[in-house]
């Protein structure tokens, strides 16, 4: 194996120095010093020399090969900011995502980084057009000491039902499921600092099947018996839930009695995911239907005021308060000749990205709407320099 190493490697030494991309002596210069290094650190003979021939072949690599050491750096960097290390934890998608688009042309290749971004999108979207399943049965023992992956609650409403059995080391101890409300990148609570930064957790409360809540950073929430719903049978529990922009609306049932909590977010912006947990209890059978049933204005009792970041002076277009991606857009604006308009921006407070900027929507339509009559759309430009082409 080791003869096989070096003739490999002699080979792809010679080549590249043949076609003078590669300075003499460069890659076994740079391989004699990593199989130093390895020895200094008391490594094995069989791992001084693996040191010698990977740093052998890597420098013949980035020196003959420039465009093919472009790609290994995005595609090393991948690998390593979604790897644990021993000063963190693995960095969240979206903060990736950040790391590539703020550092291309400088660290990385434009082009290059500009291809990962459009990987790490896709598979986004592939794995959302997945089913969002999650567990099908939790044992809790301490509190929130096990929290179920996080249902989103959305405009269409979402039925949960489960059963759940009483697991009670004494008799005073308490027994109960309970949600916990919230919003974070990997739809899971976090309550680690360092965790809650890596994938920007909130929790906006929590909830229990008796009527108590905890409102933590929600603007409010608002609880009421409900004695029109019947109670569940001893050991089962339901939740409805669905939202109207930043009010979400949730019924729970259980053999305790029904009620209807309703629960204000920071703003239209936000997401938000129900984790069910609970203490000293075996929760199971846990099933997750969409009702095919859509939230409308007025479905939801307001508790707090409307969230406005645009209700401000207008010039010649009407503001706009982009609240999600491509969530709104101005009045069509014609092309003809040249063009220059000015605009001013800010950034709504709970947004933290760079691609959390506005947007250029080149496209053709009837009615001068984005997306309106006929319309069809030529490319997506992003002021923070990323360009979608949507047709040739």
């Amino acid at each position: 194996m080791r003869e096989l190493l070096d003739k490999t490697a002699t080979a792809f030494v010679l080549e590249a120095q043949e076609k003078g991309g590669l300075e003499e002596d460069y890659s076994t210069r740079a391989a004699d010093i990593a199989r130093r290094i390895a020895i200094a650190a008391g490594k094995k003979e069989e791992e001084c020399e693996e040191a010698y021939y990977a740093a052998l072949l890597c420098s013949v690599l980035t020196q003959s090969v420039p465009e093919l050491a472009g790609i290994l750096a995005v595609a090393g960097a991948y690998d390593q900011m979604l790897s644990s290390q021993s000063f963190r934890d693995p960095l969240s998608h979206p903060a990736v995502r950040e790391e590539f688009i703020m550092q291309a042309g400088m660290q990385f290749d434009p082009e290059y980084a500009r291809i990962m971004v459009g990987i790490m999108d896709k598979d986004v979207k592939d794995r959302q057009s997945e089913s969002e399943n999650i567990e099908i049965e939790l044992l809790c023992q301490e509190y929130r000491g096990t929290v179920s992956t996080g249902i989103p609650v959305k405009e269409e409403a979402v039925r949960i039902r489960f059963d759940c059995e009483e697991r009670r080391s004494r008799k005073e101890d308490f027994c109960e499921p309970s949600i916990v409300l919230f919003d974070a990148y990997d739809r899971h609570v976090h309550d680690l600092e360092t965790e809650i930064d890596i994938f920007r957790y909130i929790e906006y409360g929590e909830i229990w099947f008796d009527g108590r809540y905890v409102c933590t950073r929600a603007r409010d929430i608002e609880a009421k018996a409900n004695p029109l719903a019947g109670r569940t049978k001893q050991g089962h529990y339901e939740i409805t839930a669905k939202r109207f922009k930043d009010h979400l609306a949730i019924g729970m049932a259980g053999p305790q009695g029904t009620w209807d909590f309703i629960a204000a977010l920071q703003n239209n912006s936000k997401s938000a995911f129900i984790g069910i947990t609970g203490e000293n209890c075996y929760i199971k059978n846990i099933r997750v239907e969409k009702t095919g049933e859509k939230a409308s204005a007025g479905d939801i009792p307001r508790i707090t005021d409307p969230v406005s970041y645009i209700d401000r002076m207008e010039s010649d277009i009407p503001n706009v308060q982009i609240d999600h991606t491509r969530s709104d857009a101005t009045q069509g604006i014609r092309l003809e000749d040249e063009l220059r308009f000015d605009f001013h921006t800010m950034t709504i407070p709970t947004a933290s990205f760079v691609w959390c900027c506005p947007y250029v929507v080149l496209f053709d339509s009837e009615d001068q709407k984005v997306r309106g009559e006929g319309s069809t759309e030529y490319a997506l430009i992003k002021i923070n320099g990323e360009l979608e082409e949507q047709d040739d």
